[in-house]
């Protein structure tokens, strides 16, 4: 299944998630899904989107928070539990 990445990174407004992206050469990312933190939802700051980037073959992932952006690679183990709070299946 080809995957499309419809979202241009240079105008999303994560000033993290571009800055990685434009190291890696990564123009365009998709969107996974999102949700809020248990207990707050219907507020904008504990919305928690989750993207995919192509990077060499396969996906990075990265989850969008009201602060800096969460990398999987970083801690596969949080990362998934993140998700899974908010009801994204990754």
């Amino acid at each position: 299944m080809e995957r499309k990445y419809e979202i241009e990174i240079a105008e999303y407004n994560s000033s993290g998630i571009r800055a990685i992206a434009r190291q890696a050469g990564i123009s365009h990312m998709r969107l996974i899904g999102s949700g809020y933190l248990p207990g707050h939802e219907d507020q904008p700051d504990y919305r928690i989107t989750f993207f995919a980037l192509p990077y060499q073959g396969y996906e990075m992932r990265v989850a969008d928070t009201n602060g800096d952006p969460i990398w999987e690679e970083e801690d596969q183990q949080y990362f998934a539990e993140l998700a899974k709070s908010v009801g994204v299946t990754l």
